[in-house]
């Protein structure tokens, strides 16, 4: 099974293009997603996250405020490291078990990974695919409600466009409609049937 890893900055669309993967009949992982799942009230993971952080994080209700989280790490260096410590961990355990058990079935799965550098999963991969996008932040801002000055601060982050430019084996982009990003999904799945021998 050929895993391909699918990097770019928030906002850049790498949700949309994953599910224009998955109509063309491509295996998806959302680390995202994995990110909610290992948050939950109880778990390992949660558990950590208190304790390092302490109950300023969480709703009245138990469970975790991510954008109370994110506003404390956002601005606060040594807090996102330990924050990114204790989150990769978790959720390159579950990932490398999703892999494991789709390897018996599938031949090529897409991990979308906003952190694929920064938690050292790429290493992993067969492919590190790249999307850019010049219009992440206002996406970022009308999407999740935030400031300019919030949505900057997030971006700065993560790793520059310049960046994923050097790292990345393939580079994508998201600048214009939909059709576009359709026509770069079909570039994606032609470069891999050329490039690692997969057809899909």
């Amino acid at each position: 099974m050929k895993v391909i890893g699918l990097a770019g900055g928030s906002g850049s669309g790498k949700s949309v293009f994953c599910e224009l993967l998955s109509r063309r009949g491509i295996q998806t992982i959302d680390c995202d997603s994995i990110s909610h799942e290992v948050q939950e009230k109880g778990t390992p993971c949660f558990l950590e996250l208190v304790e390092r952080f302490g109950g300023e994080i969480l709703f009245p209700d138990g469970n975790v405020n991510r954008g109370a989280l994110a506003a404390l790490v956002f601005s606060d260096e040594e807090a996102l490291t330990d924050l990114n410590r204790i989150m990769h961990k978790h959720i390159l355990g579950v990932l490398r078990q999703r892999l494991y058990d789709l390897s018996a079935t599938e031949k090529l799965v897409v991990v979308e990974a906003p952190l694929l550098f920064e938690s050292g999963f790429d290493r992993e991969c067969d492919l590190v695919v790249g999307l850019l996008s010049a219009r992440k932040e206002e996406r970022i801002i009308e999407r999740d409600k935030l400031t300019e000055k919030a949505a900057r601060a997030r971006l700065d982050n993560q790793l520059t466009d310049e960046e994923l430019e050097e790292k990345c084996d393939l580079l994508l982009y998201n600048d214009s409609a939909v059709l576009h990003l359709e026509e770069e999904a079909d570039r994606l799945l032609s470069f891999i049937e050329q490039n690692l021998g997969e057809e899909v």
